[in-house]
């Protein structure tokens, strides 16, 4: 799993979407080649932050993007043409994006796809829609939870979603008096309006709400105040570095009674439990930080990427550090779902098979479930309707094509390396439905899942 709900970071580009639209100018239509040559290579831009303070965002997005090309290819590719991925770095700035987004599709041969774009969506979509080419976002904005757009596909659970999964564990763990201690970038924040309405519809009223500038040297001030409101837990969301500054000083006024931590998905991040776990200690942090993040299955599919994804050598630095992280499978997963649509359309022209992806996502009646992309094409190729579960389990886009999830709640262990279930499913367990959410879980609490081999969960799904 990855750090941050940093795939909302968007939040921040929309004030200034208009402006820099118009500053830029809109790409025309013709400006992707859409493999037209039948033996061209069919390229997928991996437009996400390669440089800049998200930079870890890059990398792990190309690592799901070049497992997935790996395992397109080595079946014979697509329609008799190999895949490639180029990554273009949008410095996770949407003034800066902009442009480069325009350079990338005015310039880009062949281009069927794109794996994403995070925090610099609302700037670029539009002009990723304008060329007519499909998306694979990690962008968890709330902006996109009612997304028409027929060109852009969610694959990462809503950051609302993970605001109430936040807020469910928080109430029903710590009580009614938990506090909430964020940064100020958007991928924090977009995680916070659902939590606080959350909590607050269950019954609980947040003891302090704080909202942190980064990187700070000290915090003492922001800790004495929420100390002094005496809460039962903080819910938050840092950068590795504020973090370890903040509970280090957490600790220092603690008086002896380190308070229980709930952070979001970025507390399984090596970087964060690294820096927190060095300055408060790694019993201290095992002891009392949790971390809620989407739900990571395993099975046929999951297996297929972790072969995949071990094997890329150079191509990325240390690939088996994205063995579990979810925004890494789900993009595995999107190059297969394309594969898979521009096989059943028997055309690597996007707008031709765009609308396959959710029926191949979903599934339905009489479809063949499958797990692997050389399984769908022989499926296809007998004339039947493919569903594919994959690495990430099944997608189950919803009619905005929002991927639905399920979150799970983990504690880190040192002496392992591994992390310990100790919550599962928090919103279906939610009394309140607000997201179709239909991953049932093949694994009960307390297992664990080993960081080095990638053991995850399973979701499974019958058809008839």
């Amino acid at each position: 799993m990855t750090g941050a709900s940093r795939r909302g970071r968007a939040a921040a580009a929309c004030a200034a979407l208009a402006v820099l639209l118009a500053a830029a100018g809109c790409a025309t239509n013709g400006s992707a080649s859409q493999g037209g040559n039948s033996h061209a290579v069919l390229t997928l831009d991996v437009f996400q932050p390669f440089s800049g303070a998200t930079a870890f965002e890059g990398p792990e997005q190309l690592a799901g993007c070049l497992a997935g090309v790996k395992v397109v290819n080595e079946s014979g590719g697509v329609l008799g043409h190999k895949l490639q991925c180029v990554p273009t770095d949008d410095k996770g700035d949407p003034a800066d994006a902009v442009p480069i987004v325009d350079k990338m599709l005015a310039s880009t041969s062949n281009l069927v796809g794109v794996v994403g774009p995070a925090q610099t969506a609302p700037a670029v979509v539009p002009l990723i829609t304008a060329s007519k080419v499909p998306m694979f976002s990690d962008c968890g904005c709330a902006q996109y939870d009612h997304s028409t757009n027929p060109y852009y596909f969610r694959i990462d659970p809503s950051d609302s979603l993970a605001g109430i999964a936040m807020a469910y564990w928080a109430y029903t763990s710590y009580g009614k008096h938990a506090a909430a201690s964020f940064t100020n970038d958007p991928g924090a924040q977009t995680t916070v309006p659902a939590l606080l309405q959350e909590y607050k519809h269950l019954g609980g009223n947040f003891a302090a709400n704080q909202t942190l500038v980064p990187d700070q040297t000290s915090y003492r001030t922001e800790v004495q105040s929420l100390m002094g409101s005496h809460p039962s837990a903080i819910v938050t969301e840092m950068d590795p570095q504020t973090a370890a500054t903040y509970f280090s000083e957490v600790q220092q006024l603690d008086n002896g009674t380190f308070p229980k931590v709930e952070v979001t998905n970025l507390g399984l991040k090596s970087s964060y439990i690294q820096a927190v776990s060095s300055a408060i200690g790694k019993s201290v942090f095992s002891s009392n930080f949790v971390s809620v993040a989407p739900i990571s299955p395993t099975g046929p599919g999951f297996q297929s990427y972790k072969r995949a994804v071990v094997t890329l050598g150079s191509a990325i630095k240390q690939p088996a550090q994205y063995l579990t992280d979810s925004y890494s499978i789900a993009d595995f997963d999107s190059v297969i779902l394309m594969a898979l649509a521009m096989t059943e359309a028997k055309s690597t022209n996007p707008s031709t098979w765009v609308h396959l992806v959710t029926g191949i996502a979903n599934g339905g009646a009489g479809a063949t479930l499958v797990h692997s992309y050389s399984a769908g094409v022989a499926a296809s190729k007998a004339g039947h309707k493919v569903a594919y579960i994959g690495a990430n389990g099944p997608f189950d886009f919803n009619k905005y094509r929002n991927a639905a999830g399920a979150f799970e709640v983990l504690r880190y262990q040192p002496a392992s390396n591994s992390e310990k279930q100790v919550g599962l499913d928090l919103a279906r367990r939610h009394p309140k439905d607000h997201f179709p959410l239909r991953c049932p879980l093949r694994r009960g609490p307390g297992e664990r899942r080993d960081r080095a081999a990638g053991e995850g969960r399973h979701s499974g799904r019958t058809y008839r």
